[in-house]
């Protein structure tokens, strides 16, 4: 049996795939009404994550016909990413609509496969694994 070397950054950086399971947000998370319109008519939204090295991580999910774009910052704790969204639609997520609870830490544990995140909370913005490609 061989020796399997600690998770590091390098295993976290590239691209992370994945949905957004809409009828979980919508149950637990302050949608703004506009969103929440859009979201309704979505079971399930796909987005594809990519980390870099320099510890930030941007992403776009498309709700209904609209993009929308984020980016944020990330750390790796004891097997955990824990993801900080910093812009919303290109501005200060405090400042965008339902930015309050995308501005918490989002908490992704890393499977022993080092190629899949699920999300340590079940509410809010939480409603997603990831798979790395």
């Amino acid at each position: 049996m061989g020796c399997t070397s600690p998770l590091s950054e390098k295993d976290i950086v590239g691209t992370w795939n994945g949905e957004v399971d809409v009828k979980q947000v919508m149950a637990t998370a302050k949608v703004p009404p506009a969103a929440a319109a859009l979201l309704g008519a979505q079971d399930k939204i796909p987005i594809s994550i990519s980390f870099d090295e320099a510890k930030t991580f941007s992403y776009s999910m498309k709700l209904g016909p609209m993009d929308v774009p984020l980016t944020g910052v990330w750390e790796l704790k004891d097997g955990t990413v824990v993801m900080t969204h910093r812009t919303l639609m290109n501005q200060p997520v405090e400042k965008s609509p339902g930015g309050a609870d995308m501005a918490k830490p989002l908490a992704m544990k890393v499977g022993e496969d080092r190629k899949s995140m699920v999300p340590q909370q079940s509410e809010g913005f939480a409603a997603v694994t990831l798979s790395k490609s």
